[in-house]
């Protein structure tokens, strides 16, 4: 399945880790620099453009809800109730495409989770990006070293944008 639009991605992933929504908070979230009728316009083209893209059955929504069908697992999800339970993984690993990646193409991410006196080290291990050429599109025009630190400092805005969301809420 593609789904050639960002946002239907985020929506997607948002209704993964936070489950059921109402329209007004996805709208919110999601369009956040439009005025309310705007944001809900949007968030119905996106939800349009799911169903069409096939995963009509994937969602379930109401005149004010929308969330993931009861019987659509995800990863996310486990992830979540396992740090709810106080269980928290201790390692996470996964696949990176980015967009413009060919079907053969891809990177490996993995997070690895270790306790510490204070709380928790995570680690970050972002691989695979030698087997991509060096002009490739996703390395935005950078290679060697400072291809890596461009990585390196995305990785670790992430866990900072996560925090901040966690406090908002």
């Amino acid at each position: 399945m593609h789904l050639p639009i960002k946002k239907s991605i985020a929506l997607l992933a948002v209704l993964a880790v936070e489950g059921a929504c109402t329209r007004a908070e996805l709208a919110t979230l999601l369009w956040d620099t439009l005025d309310d009728e705007a944001a809900r316009r949007n968030l119905r083209r996106e939800l349009h453009r799911l169903r069409e893209a096939g995963l009509h059955d994937a969602l379930a929504s109401s005149d004010d809800q929308v969330a993931l069908a009861r019987h659509v697992g995800n990863d996310a999800g486990e992830f979540t109730a396992a740090l709810a339970r106080d269980d928290p993984p201790c390692r996470l690993l996964f696949d990176w495409r980015a967009r413009n990646f060919a079907p053969s193409e891809h990177t490996e991410v993995e997070v690895v989770f270790e306790p510490t006196a204070s709380g928790t080290r995570v680690t970050v291990t972002h691989s695979g990006w030698a087997a991509l050429r060096p002009d490739h599109p996703a390395r935005h025009g950078k290679v060697g070293a400072e291809h890596s630190r461009e990585v390196g400092l995305w990785w670790g805005a992430l866990p900072v944008a996560w925090r901040l969301h966690c406090t908002r809420n």
